[in-house]
């Protein structure tokens, strides 16, 4: 059974993932990937947003040890200060999350 809830997760980490792919951080994603998101947010216990950017740094740090804003920046095809909008929820900040 944990296994299955492991591949789930995993799952839905993958989806979000892929869907986030140059999303600009637009809205519109948010509504489309909304069950994964809800999903992810049960288990680690988290809000929808901050089990967005967990799904992000998880699957970004196998490129390396350490996930940088300009890392973030080009995967979304954002403006940096994008991201920025995101620091309440997601305690980002650029000394945070620099390498």
């Amino acid at each position: 059974m944990e296994n299955n809830l492991n591949q789930n997760i995993l799952k839905n980490i993958g989806i979000v993932f892929e869907k986030s792919k140059g999303c600009k951080l637009e809205s519109k994603l948010f509504m489309e990937i909304d069950n994964e998101l809800f999903v992810l947010a049960d288990y680690f216990k988290t809000s929808k947003t901050q089990a967005f950017f967990i799904a992000m740094l998880f699957t970004l740090s196998y490129k390396g040890e350490f996930v940088n804003m300009k890392e973030l920046v080009e995967h979304f095809e954002c403006n940096p200060v994008r991201l920025l909008e995101y620091n309440d929820d997601t305690k980002l900040s650029p000394r945070s999350v620099i390498a």
